[in-house]
């Protein structure tokens, strides 16, 4: 006797046995999203910031996060960077302004 399938909801039942439908719609992630992400990313922006910029759960965000494992890593890579450049710009102005302390014993006033 032939496989009869039925619909019921979500699955299919074949001769009471359960076979699962590919569930949901294609993933968002497509490579000119994950270019904004990890452009946003790397020039500072927090997680929050790029996912409401990017119309993206959060929930969404991390999904992708824990199923792709180049995306998490470029994410980590990304923020990384990110985070290297700031503390980098951050001693070269504070190493400047104490030149500048040095120099003229006080700190210039706005102009």
């Amino acid at each position: 006797m032939p496989a009869t399938y039925r619909k019921y909801g979500e699955t299919y039942v074949s001769n009471r046995v359960w076979v699962m439908r590919k569930p949901g719609r294609r993933s968002r992630l497509t490579p000119e999203m994950r270019s904004e992400v990890l452009q946003r990313l790397l020039v500072g922006e927090d997680r929050a910031k790029v996912t409401r910029a990017c119309c993206v759960p959060r929930q969404t965000f991390h999904r992708w996060m824990d199923s792709d494992e180049t995306f998490r890593r470029d994410v980590i890579k990304a923020e990384g960077l990110a985070r290297e450049i700031k503390e980098g710009l951050l001693d070269d102005l504070l190493s400047v302004l104490q030149d500048m302390v040095a120099g003229t014993g006080q700190i210039p006033s706005k102009p």
